[in-house]
């Protein structure tokens, strides 16, 4: 059988859109801004920016791929509203 080793890929297209803009040298609340404006980020981002929603795109793809469930509380959460700019250089 075949070790998975890891699980990687975008699971959350506004928080990968607010990262890509700070590097190129937004700050997180600039690019959140443009987020918003552009219709990639809700008007109340909460779930995206503090990883709730990758959390639980992650625990559907792990519990389907080890063939268990896999509970929230399994997994570590850390959102992306601490980035600096100095973070992304």
């Amino acid at each position: 059988m075949d070790e998975v080793e890891e699980i990687s890929g975008i699971f959350n297209g506004s928080c990968n859109f607010i990262l890509s803009k700070m590097e190129e040298g937004y700050s997180f609340k600039d690019a959140l801004e443009k987020a918003q404006d552009l219709g990639f980020a809700e008007a109340d981002p909460k779930d995206d920016i503090e990883g709730y929603d990758s959390m639980r795109k992650l625990r559907i793809a792990a519990s389907i791929l080890f063939r268990k469930e896999i509970k929230e509380e399994d997994i570590d959460l850390e959102g992306i509203t601490k980035i600096k700019k100095d973070h992304v250089k």
